[in-house]
């Protein structure tokens, strides 16, 4: 037990190491742009398959994704607007309410790392406060 117990909080950081190969593949001249949208399901599902709360900037290295693409135009801000306002994350049992809070500091990231690189269009600014709620 004491083994598990050790293991399973760096079981969640795996998160960022995911998001640290994606980014690195998605960064790449050789990605196809057709797969961006299959790179912002996998960051969709790694923030609906969690069962606690990201402890160790797991969001943020997430978050760098979508940005490096729309900096590397292998996804234009229109789709990124479309995939932020399809959001649908529900927040009724106790596991979700940790699930919903990584996607708002996901898009809180996401928010901020637009605007640091003068790439958030009024669109994904809307797109992204019409998801964000408080608790």
């Amino acid at each position: 037990w004491l083994v598990w117990s050790w293991w399973k909080p760096g079981w969640i950081h795996t998160a960022a190491h995911g998001a640290d190969f994606l980014l690195a593949a998605s960064y790449h001249t050789k990605f196809p742009v057709p797969k961006s949208k299959e790179t912002w399901q996998a960051i969709l599902i790694c923030l609906s398959k969690q069962n606690q709360t990201f402890t160790a900037g797991e969001e943020i290295r997430l978050a760098e994704i979508p940005v490096y693409l729309l900096l590397k135009e292998k996804v234009s801000s229109q789709e990124l607007t479309e995939w932020i306002s399809k959001l649908d994350f529900q927040n009724q049992e106790p596991v979700d309410y940790f699930r919903w809070l990584n996607l708002q500091h996901f898009l809180f990231t996401l928010y901020f790392q637009l605007r640091s690189h003068q790439a958030l269009t009024e669109e994904i600014e809307q797109a992204i406060e019409g998801k964000i709620e408080p608790a």
